[in-house]
């Protein structure tokens, strides 16, 4: 909960700073830099997190795996939605490639973590489809932020 928080103020911060036009280079490599990998950061760990905090209550409660599964789904919508519109709206491509790098390892730990396939519903076959959609999702944030990039290349 506290992740979410601290990504929500860095995610206001983030947009007033992207809202300044005419940054010197110092103020992007001091300031813009920075906040914007802790806000990209704090986005995809604020996700895991409560995929976690999901699991944990899943163990508590008895839930059903897909209870876990429609979490990770919900993540991943929201790691693209968030990583796409944000970047774009706020002609960021750097959190764009923050996003991705993070969901890049997420795909990474899912397509080689052994107690992930022990107990994933579906099997180890639908565990590396979650993995490839989460490789993709992540080439596709790159896609993003190289669009971005070339938009600023451009003016």
């Amino acid at each position: 909960v506290c992740l979410t928080g601290i990504a929500g103020f860095l995610s206001l911060a983030h947009g007033l700073l992207c809202e300044e036009s005419g940054l010197s280079f110092e103020e992007l490599i001091l300031m813009y830099v920075p906040l914007t990998l802790h806000f990209g950061w704090t986005t995809a760990a604020a996700l895991v997190n409560w995929n976690g905090y999901v699991s944990r209550c899943s163990l508590d409660l008895e839930w059903s795996g897909w209870v876990k599964v429609n979490a990770l789904w919900l993540s991943v919508v929201l790691a693209g939605s968030l990583g796409t519109l944000l970047s774009l709206r706020r002609k960021s491509g750097l959190y764009a490639l923050t996003v991705a790098w993070a969901v890049l390892a997420v795909a990474s730990h899912t397509s080689m973590s052994e107690d992930l396939r022990e107990e994933f519903p579906g099997g180890e076959e639908a565990l590396q489809r979650v993995a490839q959609v989460e490789y993709f999702l992540g080439l596709g944030l790159i896609l993003v932020a190289l669009s971005v990039f070339r938009r600023h290349l451009k003016r």
